[in-house]
């Protein structure tokens, strides 16, 4: 017999009908059934697993580990070291696979090396209660989320994945044999080392675990503690794990902080799903309880600290240009006006941090302090140096200015804003004089055009890119950090952004910046000059 293209592992305990199921599927496979082969690890099963495996005729190559009760992960470890093929799909016993699921997998491996195959998997359709099929639907548009955006390690479930053998078995395979989503983690691990996820639709399967409405919600609840418990171990995988919470739409937000602050059960809630069938809003509720279920399980997982860390984002500070003597505007800030805000953070017991500091903690995983927020300033206006900067260090605050390197002692053109074109920008000299102030400096492109209009990449790179340049060239300082001209930015002014080596960038999306944002793309709320201390504190406690 030839060297198969593919091999199914599967560990099972004490499943003996769904596993028995689960073959007899991959029995009917479009795969001949001489290119890939079965690997069952069974996990010291005692309910008649062995005689069923012994009885069993298969179309295809069927070999059986027996190395007594070692647990999943082990099992499906010697699973993987047992077979012979070059690429390994580990499937679970509950799985009933379509007939093209192992082709679609061994097809995508074949055309591509170094993936990891990501199949589709469907609920059975007979849930019988209302949460469950709430889950079902849930799944169908989570896999539809995937055709749109692709997937990244976080979607890289077991129940029906395919991985490089080589690679899984360099990594060690699964090394947390005492968490239940040891999975996720071997994923991260892969594509660390260079693997790419793929989502295969064709390579579906149904999976029929059994489980009522209540046992889903209880698991959903049970993973919180091991995000949490992945997080610790590798920071890195925090923005995803558990970087989401005001991911969903900005009522939702609200509505589930005021449901964990009462501690209301997600069972009671569940109960009100049926009711909401009538107005067309089930698979809604569904996803607000099956969220709050998780979320309440990172509450009474972590400290307070954490806690907020997770929950309410950072406020990155944005504003333009200083006045002594003229009419506030949209973006002028008056000195008195500017010297009340920074006052108002001292005694509110905010801690101001550096938005090198925030980009860092983003690229790393890293939580920020408890109540933080950071000071953004654009284009280097005079105002920065004389009005800004004595305040700043009055409060001992940090503070970044975006400079123009191809404006430095010229005035603001690349706008028509009566307020504000024709203001004097600093001088070399003076920018030099603002960063021994204690103000950091960052980038703001060469000449503040509008980087998604310009015609080509080249245009773009030599905006962002030189700019990064000209500045420590003529600063005689590392500059780190970059904001897009208008808040604007396309892919190519993102690359160019990776390619400058700027840790991180910052756009004029109007919210708090949250655990998973991209440090490419860092939201940033407007400060107006016309802001009463009302409209600040507002903008400060209650944007998104």
């Amino acid at each position: 017999m030839a060297s198969p293209a593919l091999s199914v592992v599967i560990a099972s305990r004490n499943r003996r009908h769904l596993l028995r199921r689960c073959l007899e599927s991959l029995g009917t496979q479009t795969m001949p059934a001489d290119q890939f082969e079965v690997v069952v690890c069974d996990d010291g099963s005692t309910d008649g697993t062995p005689e069923m495996l012994d009885e069993l005729t298969t179309p295809f190559e069927l070999r059986i580990l027996r190395p007594g009760q070692v647990g999943r992960a082990a099992a499906r470890n010697l699973a993987v070291e047992a077979s012979t093929a070059p690429v390994c799909l580990i499937l679970d016993d509950d799985v009933i696979a379509a007939p093209q699921l192992v082709t679609e997998h061994a097809k995508a491996h074949r055309d591509e090396a170094g993936i990891l195959g990501v199949g589709k998997l469907e609920a059975l359709p007979r849930r019988v209660d209302w949460y469950g099929r709430g889950f079902a639907h849930h799944l169908e548009r989570h896999y539809a989320e995937l055709a749109d955006r692709g997937p990244s390690w976080g979607d890289c479930r077991t129940g029906n994945l395919s991985v490089p053998r080589d690679r899984y078995l360099h990594l060690g395979g699964f090394t947390l044999p005492s968490l239940p989503l040891g999975d996720i983690e071997l994923a991260f691990r892969l594509c660390r080392a260079g693997c790419r996820p793929r989502y295969l639709p064709e390579a579906s399967g149904q999976q029929d675990d059994g489980k009522p409405g209540h046992q889903l919600l209880a698991d959903e609840y049970a993973r919180a503690p091991v995000h949490v418990a992945l997080s610790d171990r590798e920071p890195a995988m925090l923005p995803v794990l558990l970087g989401w919470f005001a991911a969903t739409t900005k009522r939702e937000a609200m509505v589930r902080r005021v449901a964990l602050a009462l501690r209301l059960p997600p069972r009671l809630l569940a109960r009100f799903g049926p009711a909401l069938s009538r107005v067309g809003r089930q698979d809604e509720w569904f996803e607000f309880v099956h969220r709050l279920a998780f979320w309440l399980g990172v509450r009474q997982s972590v400290d307070r600290h954490r806690w907020a860390s997770l929950t309410h984002g950072v406020p990155v500070l944005m504003y333009h240009a200083f006045t002594d003597n003229e009419p506030a505007s949209r973006y002028v800030m008056p000195r008195r006006t500017f010297r009340r805000q920074m006052q108002l953070l001292r005694w509110l017991g905010y801690e101001v941090i550096g938005f090198h500091e925030l980009a860092e903690a983003l690229r790393h995983g890293m939580l920020t302090p408890k109540r933080c927020a950071v000071i953004t300033i654009d284009d280097g206006d005079m105002g920065t140096l004389h009005v800004a900067a004595p305040a700043l260090q009055r409060q001992r605050f940090p503070a970044t200015v975006f400079l123009v390197s191809d404006r430095f002692g010229a005035a603001v053109d690349w706008t028509d804003e009566p307020a504000v074109v024709g203001r004097p920008l600093l001088s070399v000299d003076q920018a030099r004089q603002l960063g021994a102030s204690g103000v950091s400096l960052g980038a703001h492109t060469r000449t503040h055009p509008v980087l998604p209009e310009l015609p080509d990449e080249e245009a773009v790179h030599q905006e962002v890119v030189a700019c990064r340049a000209e500045l420590e060239e003529r600063l005689g300082v590392p500059i780190t950090v970059f904001a897009y001209p208008f808040g604007r930015q396309d892919e190519r002014a993102v690359r160019a952004v990776g390619d400058a080596g700027y840790v991180g960038a910052c756009t004029t999306a109007p919210r708090r910046v949250r655990p998973d944002d991209d440090p490419a793309r860092i939201p940033r709320i407007e400060i107006t000059g016309q802001d009463s201390l009302v409209r600040f504190l507002m903008r400060l406690w209650f944007s998104p």
